[in-house]
């Protein structure tokens, strides 16, 4: 499974300081969206020490996850998926507390072509996408895509022949993409956000 590099980004934000917390536990109720494919879903966990894909055991289109967590947040990330998908399938990210959680997916008949996990209502739960991780997303999409598309066009030059022309390439792809995201009026507030809910006490 692929998963947007903005996201593992994030998640690897919210492991650098998990030696901060101490153990509570977590408790998250998931109500699937109707009429999917359990085997194309993946869902995967970081409870602030360990980051891993979990296999979750799915009765009457729901499933419950209990586990110690080590930051002010874990994080669920979902991914599943569609007509839309470019580069791996889209990943719908979530935080959840001490707090007994619920995510409920829900279909929207008015929307064509939408993800089924596109629409859900919480409780307890926060959507990554809207701390402001979306908006950071769009704003970037264009040199963030085009670094992508270098990246995996040159893929064996620059992991296995570590061709030095390639790397530089690279690199001057992803400073474009920091400088972008440095660009935005809102860039410091998002980040604030997105660091308030993951490392804070």
């Amino acid at each position: 499974m692929k998963l947007p590099l903005n996201y593992l980004l994030l998640v690897l934000m919210i492991t650098v300081c998990q030696f901060s917390y101490g153990e509570k536990k977590i408790e998250v109720t998931v109500q699937l969206p109707s009429g999917i494919d359990y085997k194309k879903m993946s869902v995967d966990y970081n409870n602030g020490i360990n980051y891993r894909e979990i296999k979750p055991e799915i009765k009457n289109n729901s499933f419950t996850l209990a586990d110690s967590c080590y930051s002010r947040y874990a994080t669920l990330l979902i991914s599943y998926p569609d007509s839309t998908e470019k580069d791996g399938s889209p990943t719908f990210g979530f935080w959840v507390s001490d707090k007994p959680a619920i995510i409920r997916f829900y279909r929207d008949n008015n929307v064509e072509k939408s993800n089924p996990f596109s629409h859900f209502y919480l409780t307890n739960a926060l959507s990554v996408d809207k701390q402001g991780q979306k908006q950071l997303d769009n704003y970037i999409s264009k040199e963030s895509q085009d670094s992508k598309t270098y990246y995996l066009t040159h893929f064996d030059s620059i992991r296995y022949s570590k061709n030095e022309a390639y790397e530089d390439t690279l690199t001057s792809k992803q400073q474009q993409v920091a400088h972008k995201e440095l660009s935005m009026p809102e860039y410091r507030s998002i980040q604030a956000t997105i660091f308030r809910y993951g490392f804070s006490i």
